[in-house]
């Protein structure tokens, strides 16, 4: 194929790092991938196009996706996709979120994607177990691995929703980079350099469907950090659960989910007001496609490809947290 080709010329001329005959393995799981569009390792195997064994193209496709030499030349290739990217933007909005990949394994993704046309192209993403969801270590470690893969040149704006809390915004502080974030729960906030402690929630009633900006703040009590609030409140979409009898009706997810989209928007960014507006930054938080909806819904939309590929139900045959990086990579090349 002409598409393949192209591929593995440009990744053997920009990725150096990548051996050539794992490159070429590679390659070969790409064509199989087009061929039978299904993103699973027995099928990736039977549809090789070699003239081995079914049984050897399925042991070839296992141990590339476990080959350590692999996982260490893996940053190349997600650098070589940001710098198409991001090359042409000192400021793109790359947005973070964590996912589930396997409830039975307990295994989670931390994804970093940027905005386009309506849906998020990913730019990187790394498997964690569940007992590193959100923690210290693993925020550090994906931001240590995104900033080796962002062009040099570039100042990114980190979008992410109130699953992060302070120790994350100081540590994209750290980089140089700025972030945009919502703001729930129990959070306190005060004036800077004085003691008023209030919860975030009192100022739900000062929103409205105007975005504005209260200036800058102190968030939490523990450990605070100086940023801008914003406030705003979107209008009702009328949406109405739609979730079936015969399928989980009594799950607490859409009542969680409810409250969210009917609570006002509390943002809080490091980034100067003379760079972007309230509104700007309301609607960096949001992407207009047709319709103004959340950001987020972009990002979710890799997970559901991965499951409608019948991703889930490859991965049985001997895999771990390691193997998942590798499906993940090929699924958004």
């Amino acid at each position: 194929m002409c598409e393949l080709d192209i591929l593995h010329d440009s990744l053997y001329q920009f990725c150096p790092e990548l051996h050539l005959k794992r490159l070429n393995s590679l390659t070969l799981a790409c064509h199989a991938l087009l061929d039978c569009k299904t993103l699973t390792l027995t099928e990736l195997g039977r549809n090789l196009p070699t003239k081995a064994r079914t049984k050897h193209n399925i042991k070839r496709i296992d141990r590339l996706l476990g080959n350590r030499h692999l996982h260490k030349e893996r940053l190349a290739v997600y650098r070589w996709h940001a710098s198409f990217i991001c090359s042409g933007n000192t400021m793109p909005i790359v947005l973070v979120d964590w996912s589930d990949i396997r409830e039975q394994k307990r295994l989670m993704v931390l994804r970093a994607s940027v905005a386009l046309h309506g849906r998020s192209v990913t730019l990187y993403e790394k498997a964690f177990p569940l007992s590193e969801q959100c923690s210290k270590k693993a925020h550090d470690q994906f931001l240590a691995d995104l900033a080796s893969i962002l062009p040099s040149n570039t100042t990114p704006l980190i979008v992410s929703d109130a699953g992060f809390k302070v120790p994350w915004y100081k540590s994209v502080e750290k980089l140089g980079w700025y972030w945009l974030s919502r703001v729930r729960g129990k959070v306190q906030y005060a004036d800077l350099g004085a003691e008023n402690w209030k919860p975030i929630s009192n100022l739900h009633d000062m929103s409205s469907s105007h975005s504005k900006t209260l200036g800058y703040k102190r968030l939490t009590k523990s450990n605070p950090i100086s940023c801008q609030i914003l406030l705003y409140k979107s209008r009702s979409k009328g949406r109405k659960n739609q979730r079936s009898t015969r399928t989980h009706c009594h799950h607490p997810s859409p009542k969680i989910y409810s409250a969210s989209a009917k609570e006002p928007w509390v943002l809080a960014t490091n980034l100067p007001v003379e760079i972007r507006t309230p509104k700007q930054l309301v609607m960096k938080w949001s992407t207009k496609t047709g319709h103004r909806v959340r950001v987020f819904s972009s990002i979710d939309f890799p997970i559901r490809l991965v499951v409608t590929h019948h991703y889930i139900r490859a991965v049985l045959v001997r895999c771990n947290i390691q193997r998942y990086s590798p499906l993940l990579r090929e699924l958004h090349r």
